[in-house]
C-alpha cells in the first residue's frame, strides 16, 4: 500500500487486517510519527504483520528493491493499493513546472512504476485511489485532476489487456485525506458531502467485488453541483441523472434586512485558502450574471 501511513491508509490497513490480511507493507517517504506507530502497534496486536517501508513509489529502482526483498523473504505479492498523492491547490495561471511535476509524480509516475513491476505477477487486485476531481474538475485543482485522470485511464487500459485494475474516484473523506481542511459549507456549495470511513470502505468492498474498471464514490447533490459549478452542466453523462431541481445554493438578498448573518459567512469561508475564496466569489458573480 503506497501512501499507507496517512489517515485513510491506516483506516484501510485496519479494514484489510480485519478482513483477514496477515501481511501488509505500507510504503512512505518519511518516517512515521508516534501517533502512527501507536496505530500500527494496535494493528499488529490483531495478529497481522504490518511493516513500514521507506520508499518513493515513483522511484522504480527503489520499488524494484522492495519487491525483490519481499520475494527473497517468501512473501508473494497478492495485491496493490495505490494511495500516494500530493495536493497543491492553485489557479491555473499560477501553476509552475515544479508544482505540476510534484502533483503528477506520485500519481502518474508512481502508478506506472507499479504497473511495470507487477504486470507479470498474478495479483488478486490492483486498486488505484483516484478522485472525483478527474471527473468533474475542481477549483484550483487542475494538476490534481489531470493526475487522477491518468489513474482512471490506466485502470481501463490494464483491464483491456486482461490485468486486474480498479480506479475508485473518491470524494472527500471526513476527518482524513487531503481535503480534510475544507469546510462542510464549502463542500455543500460544490454539491458534495464528506464520506465517512465506514461508507467509504463499504463502497470499496462493493467495487472490488464488482467487474468495473472505474467507479465513483461520493454523496452528491446533483442540483447544487449543476447550479454552482458551471462546467459540470456540460458533462453529458449527467443528463442521465434523474434528480429533482435543487434550490439555488447562492441567495441574492433583495435588501439589507435579508442579508445573511456575517458570522455565518465567515464560518463558511474560514479555513479556505485565498484562492478558494476567490473562486467562491467568482462562482457567486457568475451566478448573478447568469
Amino acid at each position: 500500500m503506497t501512501g499507507g501511513v496517512g489517515g485513510i491508509g491506516l483506516r484501510l490497513t485496519e479494514w484489510l487486517v480485519r478482513r483477514g490480511a496477515r501481511d501488509v507493507v505500507l510504503t512512505t517517504r518519511r518516517a512515521p510519527d508516534q501517533k502512527t506507530e501507536a496505530a500500527l502497534h494496535s494493528l499488529r496486536a490483531l495478529g497481522a504483520r504490518v511493516e513500514i517501508a521507506t520508499a518513493d513509489v515513483a522511484d522504480e529502482p527503489s520499488m524494484t528493491a522492495l519487491l525483490d526483498q519481499l520475494d527473497r523473504a517468501g512473501r508473494p505479492l497478492a495485491g496493490v493499493m495505490h494511495l500516494a498523492g500530493v495536493l497543491d491547490d492553485m489557479l491555473l495561471a499560477q501553476v509552475r513546472a515544479e508544482s505540476f511535476e510534484a502533483t503528477l509524480r506520485p500519481k502518474i509516475s508512481g502508478s506506472w512504476v507499479l504497473h511495470r513491476l507487477t504486470r507479470n505477477r498474478e495479483l488478486d487486485y490492483f486498486v488505484l485511489f483516484s478522485s472525483i476531481a478527474s471527473g468533474f474538475g475542481a477549483p484550483g485543482q487542475s494538476c490534481y485532476a489531470a493526475a487522477n485522470a491518468f489513474l482512471d485511464a490506466l485502470a481501463h487500459w490494464r483491464r483491456s489487456g486482461g490485468l486486474p485494475a480498479l480506479s475508485v474516484n473518491f470524494g472527500p473523506w471526513s476527518g482524513d485525506g487531503m481535503a480534510r481542511d475544507l469546510s462542510p459549507a464549502y463542500l455543500r456549495r460544490m454539491g458534495v458531502a464528506s464520506l465517512s470511513a465506514a461508507i467509504g470502505l463499504e463502497a470499496l468492498a462493493h467495487a472490488m467485488a464488482g467487474d468495473h474498471a472505474q467507479v465513483m464514490v461520493c454523496p452528491f447533490d446533483w442540483g447544487a453541483m449543476k447550479q454552482n459549478i458551471p462546467w459540470v452542466r456540460r458533462r453529458r453523462y449527467l443528463e442521465e441523472v434523474d434528480t429533482p431541481e435543487a434550490a439555488p445554493a447562492i441567495v441574492i438578498a433583495a435588501d439589507s434586512a435579508d442579508m445573511p448573518d456575517p458570522e455565518a459567512i465567515m464560518e463558511e469561508i474560514r479555513g479556505l485558502t485565498r484562492d478558494n475564496i476567490i473562486s467562491l466569489i467568482d462562482r457567486a458573480a457568475e451566478s448573478v450574471l447568469a
